[in-house]
């Protein structure tokens, strides 16, 4: 599971997502699921970076990945199977981005059959 969480008082605006796979061609599609949440899992913290590294604004949102316990999920937004072997990216045109309100956030999901645990790399771009 990837997470973003947004800022207290700063609602959190979805971009972009990428996501990729390192499996093997013969296996079973990955099920990959976008989340809304409202509290964080147990994971791995990483730094929030800002797209603007002239200005550099101060990004309130926190991030974690490598969910050992997953946070809590109101709902499951959309849901896809995606190839073992594939690269998909997801562009959220302007006035069309997913909104969280403050202290809410987007999980990302990945299930994969118990016979194919490939590596996933994902991301997601947002705005505050």
């Amino acid at each position: 599971m990837l997470e973003v969480i947004a800022a207290s008082g700063k609602p959190l605006q979805l971009k972009t997502i990428d996501c990729s796979f390192n499996g093997s061609a013969a296996a079973a599609g990955i099920l990959v699921e976008l989340c809304i949440i409202t509290a964080t899992g147990t994971g791995t913290s990483t730094t929030c970076r800002a797209l603007d590294q002239i200005r550099a604004p101060t990004v309130g949102a926190t991030a974690k990945y490598n969910d050992t316990v997953e946070p809590t999920i109101t709902w499951v937004w959309w849901s896809h199977y995606i190839p073992p072997t594939q690269f998909d990216r997801w562009v959220f045109p302007l006035g069309d981005e997913y909104i969280v309100p403050a202290a809410s956030g987007f999980g990302l999901r990945v299930t994969g059959a118990a016979s194919n645990t490939p590596t996933c790399a994902a991301s997601f771009v947002c705005a505050e």
